[in-house]
């Protein structure tokens, strides 16, 4: 049974700034059936600066994203970003320094899956990693 599941920034990013993406419906729908209780979601900290600084970008006000992201945060646990994992990220085997943040901190939260847009930028993680739409198939 899937009972914790860490967003990636992409699925917040696109969820918040409305990006024309194929999973932000299955997003949407995994965020809701956290509101219902049927699954604990995480988000790094990291995650949730970075996309007030990419709303921005999208011409969206900073208050309608604090707003947006106010109302989604009382659904979703913010993860805190520790230099535990700031040096664990130095030897990660992910590509990515950001794709690495944010699989150490699903693995402090003991995450069952990251959920992404980008399945392949976690091919290294230890962690199971679905697109909303396939969590959303086995929840």
């Amino acid at each position: 049974m899937i009972s914790k599941v860490f967003i990636d920034t992409n699925v917040l990013v696109d969820v918040v700034t409305a990006r024309k993406q194929p999973h932000v419906p299955y997003s949407q729908e995994l965020f809701a059936a956290a509101v219902n209780g049927e699954v604990e979601l995480f988000v790094s900290a990291l995650s949730v600066v970075t996309v007030v600084y990419v709303a921005k970008k999208y011409g969206l006000s900073e208050a309608a994203v604090k707003s947006t992201l106010k109302t989604l945060l009382s659904f979703i646990n913010v993860v805190d970003l520790t230099s535990g994992n700031v040096i664990d990220m130095l030897d990660s085997d992910l590509s990515d320094y950001e794709d690495s943040t944010q699989n150490e901190s699903a693995k402090q939260i003991d995450a069952d899956i990251i959920a992404t847009g980008n399945v392949k930028d976690f091919v290294a993680s230890d962690i199971k990693v679905m697109t909303p739409k396939q969590i959303l198939e086995i929840l």
